[in-house]
């Protein structure tokens, strides 16, 4: 049984913990899948949130068969995310930087793992503004296995220099939220684009619907009497 005060490392989810990216990364996919003939939806985009691009690709693969060209689109949706933030901006999740502060103002080390390529971790990091705030990024290419394996956790455990059981990840999706426990960390998640299915809630320790949810829980020190 875990007791937040007894941790000492936060690990926070990049899309759609951290900042607003699902939807942005959902229009690219939609646009550019017209562009080539295919009609997706956010189920099937949802399906794909926490994996690496293999196992992404195997996905669309399995759907639309072997001809799907997976590579030609992922450079265009790359570049139709890229324009989209350089002209709007990547949005921060309202609150996410108060919970991060509380975590550090309390000593916690904190970490970005994300199934994400690390270069674009850096990049989108920066430009929130937050690069140098993460002492530890973990990025999808440097694991072997994508969540729901608990690899990429496990190295940003290690990479801080704490155990795993010493460990809260916050997260807003099903594979992250198995990933995360499969580590044998504390999950919370906080609800974005992705539903709570049965499965999420089975491997997370609560549910928050927003960074204000779990900030008022944190401050409220509720976190101190409850076991989890």
């Amino acid at each position: 049984m875990l007791i937040i005060d007894s941790l000492k490392a936060c690990i926070f989810e990049f899309d759609g913990t951290l900042v607003e990216s699902e939807q942005i990364s959902n229009r690219a996919w939609i646009k550019t899948a017209a562009e080539y003939g295919y009609q997706i939806n956010e189920d099937l985009l949802i399906q794909c949130y926490g994996l690496s691009l293999p196992d992404t690709k195997q996905i669309y693969l399995d759907r639309f068969g072997n001809t799907f060209p997976f590579e030609q689109i992922m450079k265009k949706v790359t570049v139709y995310f890229n324009e989209d933030i350089e002209a709007h901006g990547l949005p921060v999740r309202e609150n996410a930087l108060e919970v991060k502060h509380f975590f550090t103002q309390r000593g916690f080390k904190v970490a970005v793992a994300s199934s994400t390529d690390k270069e674009s971790l850096k990049s989108r990091l920066s430009k929130i503004g937050q690069l140098h705030e993460f002492p530890v990024i973990v990025g999808g290419d440097e694991v072997l296995r994508s969540k729901p394996d608990p690899e990429i956790f496990l190295k940003a455990a290690s990479l801080l220099k704490v155990d795993p059981q010493e460990c809260v990840v916050l997260e807003d999706s099903e594979n992250g939220a198995v990933a995360a426990k499969r580590a044998g960390m504390l999950v919370f998640i906080v609800k974005d684009l992705a539903p709570i299915t049965a499965r999420s809630r089975q491997h997370a320790d609560a549910v928050f619907s927003s960074h204000g949810e779990l900030l008022d829980f944190l401050k409220s020190n509720k976190h101190r009497q409850q076991v989890f």
